[in-house]
């Protein structure tokens, strides 16, 4: 998906229309070498941006409209004809794009950095992609993805947890279900203190809390996000969302990757 920035064509389009329009300037008036400076700078962002929005039949235009501003007699005749044909291309292929608006409120969600916060960036660098990705379904309405994304930002949890444990049998290697794994937490717990591993050991209440929540996530979402015949609105999404972001804060005041 490419960025688009409609501010830049709406201000194109005022300027083509004003050159191609008006008969103020006599056709034969040579551009001054400050006013030609003006437009090659413009007409090279704007080449970058068409470019980068795959226009490339206006980006083509634009190429030849800086050619003829380089000429020492380069004339606003000359421009009119190029500009016109500018103008109708990019027409031409916005209108033959998708062009997706993302809301004022959502935008952070689609750009943003540090979603879940910078702790949780730090400390799980592996689930940054997951966590972006979530976070760009979520701006583009495409909900029941987003808590795709999320339930495998708690897989990525679940696998530093799983490392607490110190047992081979779940190594990630071997790829251990949340089941194994959250099977594995329960019997830690059910150990004396003093026989669990040093972690467990260490934070009781915290590892406790940790398998619990995970529990509960695997029952309410995980489970039935793998099965088709599944899906979640918008309100569901963010709920989720807030609830991810939130246990994975917590995660990262103790674990880390």
């Amino acid at each position: 998906m490419r960025r688009f920035r409609p501010e830049t064509f709406v201000v194109t389009a005022r300027f083509l229309s004003s050159i191609i329009e008006t008969k103020k300037t006599d056709d034969k008036a040579i551009v001054s070498a400050v006013q030609k400076r003006r437009w090659r700078r413009a007409f090279s962002s704007l080449e970058r941006i068409c470019n980068n929005a795959g226009f490339v039949t206006s980006a083509f235009s634009i190429t030849r409209i800086r050619e003829i501003l380089s000429k020492r007699d380069c004339t606003y005749g000359r421009l009119r004809q190029p500009f016109r044909e500018l103008y109708g291309r990019l027409v031409d292929e916005m209108r033959a794009s998708v062009l997706l608006s993302v809301p004022m409120d959502k935008t952070n969600f689609f750009s943003g950095k540090h979603l879940l916060g910078q702790t949780v960036t730090d400390n799980f660098p592996s689930a940054v992609v997951d966590i972006e990705e979530a976070g760009k379904c979520l701006a583009l309405g495409r909900t029941t993805a987003t808590v795709f994304h999320l339930m495998r930002v708690m897989e990525h949890a679940l696998r530093v947890l799983a490392a607490t444990l110190n047992d081979t049998r779940l190594d990630p290697r071997q790829n251990p279900t949340w089941q194994r794994i959250l099977e594995r937490s329960n019997e830690e717990l059910s150990k004396p203190r003093a026989q669990r591993s040093s972690e467990w050991a260490a934070h009781d209440e915290f590892f406790s809390s940790v398998t619990t929540h995970l529990m509960g996530v695997k029952d309410a979402w995980r489970n039935p996000t793998m099965h088709i015949g599944t899906t979640y609105s918008e309100e569901q999404a963010l709920d989720i969302w807030n609830h991810v972001a939130a246990f994975m804060r917590t995660l990262a005041t103790k674990l880390h990757e």
